[in-house]
């Protein structure tokens, strides 16, 4: 067995060297981004992507709205129907009737933006897009009823003003929601949109009519308030009132009734008188 017994220095160069190849490393970055937006720890997920983009509203909502309008509809049918009448006659009817339109109007109105309140809370995309279709569509209605309200609400012009505008006179009978009510001298009624109201002057003046009066006594038996209803019906229908301002009719003691009338002729009354006997049966 040889030993060693000197160290003999090597030499690099006689070593021969050693080539190791290393395998390359292939990433896959389509996968990895895939696998990373599906994974649920993901805080990109797909269920926080359709909810920034959800149209849907809740259909209990709707049926909440809906069940809000038909109270309101029904609720200010009723107060109409009975109450009304009642008011009318135990206070001034023309001042009453202006209030009751105010008071009709802004419970619509806060309906109205209330419900636009629920839908916007519950999807601001679909309320908008049908918020500006509705008015796309319905755009001149939105404008003649506004310049109604400032109108109704401003209380410049009233009820039995004679007015004029342009070709047309004649004398207010009603604010209705879309147009102004003119009764002629030929008893036509005449129709104009509020927003030719603004397009040109208008000539108010206030006009004392010299109109005949006459009260009629009736005796009715039955509940007041379904008498007074009656009997407010029956004089909408009066073929010889031309104007709702021109009668008034107010309880007195036990079961009588008066129906005060004023008109241009004295014969009219005879008719109204036997107008309402007949209908009434008496």
């Amino acid at each position: 067995m040889s030993t060693i017994d000197t160290l003999i220095p090597l030499n690099s160069d006689s070593i021969p060297a050693i080539q190791q190849t290393v395998p390359p490393i292939v990433i896959n970055v389509r996968d990895t981004i895939i696998n990373q937006i599906t994974t649920n720890s993901s805080p990109l997920t797909t269920d926080h992507m359709t909810m920034d983009w959800d149209l849907s509203v809740s259909f209990w909502l709707i049926l909440l709205i809906t069940g809000m309008g038909l109270a309101v509809f029904f609720g200010i049918a009723f107060l109409k129907k009975y109450i009304l009448p009642i008011l009318k006659s135990k206070f001034k009817a023309d001042k009453v009737k202006i209030l009751w339109g105010r008071i009709s109007m802004m419970i619509w109105l806060l309906f109205g933006l209330f419900s636009v309140y629920l839908l916007l809370k519950s999807s601001i995309i679909l309320t908008s897009i049908l918020l500006v279709l509705t008015f796309a569509l319905f755009h001149q209605f939105f404008i003649d009823f506004f310049i109604g309200l400032y109108f109704k609400f401003e209380h410049q012009i009233k009820v039995n003003d004679h007015f004029r505008l342009d070709a047309m006179e004649g004398e207010i009978v009603a604010f209705k929601n879309r147009h102004l009510q003119l009764v002629n001298n030929k008893q036509e009624q005449l129709l104009i949109p509020y927003r030719n109201l603004l397009k040109q002057p208008i000539i108010i003046t206030k006009q004392v009519e010299n109109l005949a009066q006459k009260t009629i006594v009736l005796t009715l038996t039955g509940e007041v308030g379904n008498n007074l209803l009656r009997l407010n019906t029956l004089m909408e229908m009066c073929p010889w009132i031309y104007n709702p301002n021109h009668y008034n009719i107010t309880q007195q003691e036990n079961d009588t009734y008066q129906v005060t009338v004023r008109a241009k002729e004295i014969f009219t009354f005879s008719k109204i008188e036997a107008y309402l006997k007949d209908k009434l049966g008496e």
